[in-house]
C-alpha cells in the first residue's frame, strides 16, 4: 500500500517536472526581436508583413498553414499587431530557430540586419512588450 502511494507520488511529481521542463526547453532555440510596429501589411496571397526596426519580415500566410503557424492563428495575429500599431505599444516577437526558414539566426540577429529585409520569418509566439 505504501508503495503503491509513492509510486503515484513519484508519478505526479515527474508530471510536473515535465510539464515545467519541456517549454524550457523550447525556448532555448529561441530568440527574440522587439520594437514599434512600424509597418503592417497583407498582401494578396494573404502574407502578413510587419516592421518593427529591423526589415520586413513575412511572418505568417492567413489562409493556409505556412512556416507551423495556421491560418486562425496568423488571424489573430494580425489583428493583434493592428491594435498594438494604432496604440504605438511596442511587440515582442519570438522566433524558433529550429524552424527550417529561421535556421542559422542568433540573438544578435535582430539588431545587425542579418534578419534581412522582405524575407521569410515565421514567428511561434508573440506578446506586447513588458
Amino acid at each position: 500500500m505504501i508503495w503503491q502511494q509513492a509510486r503515484n507520488t513519484l508519478k505526479y511529481l515527474l508530471g510536473i517536472s515535465a510539464a515545467v521542463l519541456i517549454p524550457i526547453t523550447a525556448l532555448a532555440n529561441t530568440f527574440s526581436c522587439q520594437g514599434p510596429v512600424n509597418y503592417l501589411g497583407l498582401n494578396s496571397g494573404g502574407s502578413v508583413v510587419v516592421d518593427i526596426g529591423n526589415g520586413r519580415w513575412t511572418i505568417c500566410v492567413n489562409n493556409t498553414t505556412w512556416g507551423g503557424v495556421t491560418p486562425e492563428t496568423c488571424q489573430a495575429y494580425y489583428a493583434s499587431l493592428l491594435s498594438l500599431r494604432l496604440s504605438g505599444e511596442d511587440v515582442r516577437l519570438y522566433f524558433d530557430v529550429n524552424n527550417s526558414l529561421n535556421s542559422g539566426l542568433t540573438v544578435g540577429d535582430c539588431s545587425n540586419g542579418n534578419m534581412g529585409s522582405w524575407t521569410n520569418r515565421p514567428i511561434y509566439f508573440f506578446m506586447p512588450k513588458p
